[in-house]
């Protein structure tokens, strides 16, 4: 869901009298665009974690009341991010093997995983599987005929990385994004060229470097 979605409950009149007598009419879903979004704060963050402890990480929609325009699925997106016991910076390698013997039990279930271990969310979790840990990633350098597909691909796709590795058989989007901007970009003589402008950069770079 975007992070401008907000849910409103309305009342439908064209569900029948016996669904209505069963349920509370005004619970009833439609969506909603919330405007101006903003970040979280530090003060919010504190706030949610204090309600989420007391709620006993559950009722969602009762904690997402306490704010201004923040819906019970972005409480609860942000607290697995920012709960207490979250470690953050680098991996160990016994948080690497556990990682790995969980995905073997449990597939590539980041949350039941995040669970299980406790310190690291689930986002953390298919990070480091997917760019790192997944025995199928190629890990070596990129060759001559990688990069000349690399400039091409960005030339038609400008900075879609995702897009782009799959066209990369075991290469990841990060791995193909930090090619791009730690090794194409000085071979274009493009460094210090924002993401935004490199597109038509690369354009009229294409076929002096082919």
């Amino acid at each position: 869901m975007s992070k401008n979605i907000n849910i409103e409950y309305i009342f439908n009149p064209n569900l029948n009298k016996k669904f209505l007598d069963k349920h509370n009419p005004k619970k009833i879903f439609c969506i909603k665009k919330v405007k101006n979004q903003k970040k979280w704060t530090k003060e919010e963050d504190v706030q949610l974690i204090s309600l989420a402890e007391k709620y006993n990480e559950k009722h969602w929609k009762e904690i997402s009341n306490k704010f201004i325009k923040k819906n019970s699925l972005q409480c609860f997106s942000r607290y697995k991010r920012i709960r207490p016991g979250i470690i953050k910076g680098s991996w160990k390698k016994e948080e690497d093997l556990r990682i790995l013997d969980l995905v073997d039990k449990h597939g590539k279930s980041w949350s039941k995983i995040s669970k299980i271990i406790g310190t690291r969310n689930g986002k953390q979790i298919r990070d480091r599987y997917i760019n790192v840990l997944d025995p199928e990633i190629k890990k070596g350098k990129f060759n001559e005929d990688e990069d000349k597909k690399l400039i091409y691909l960005f030339r038609q796709n400008g900075p879609k990385w995702a897009t782009i590795a799959k066209f990369y058989p075991n290469r990841t989007a990060d791995m193909v994004k930090n090619r791009f901007h730690s090794s194409i970009k000085k071979k274009l003589n493009l460094e210090g060229v924002p993401e935004s402008k490199l597109f038509c950069k690369v354009k009229i770079f294409f076929f002096n470097f082919l």
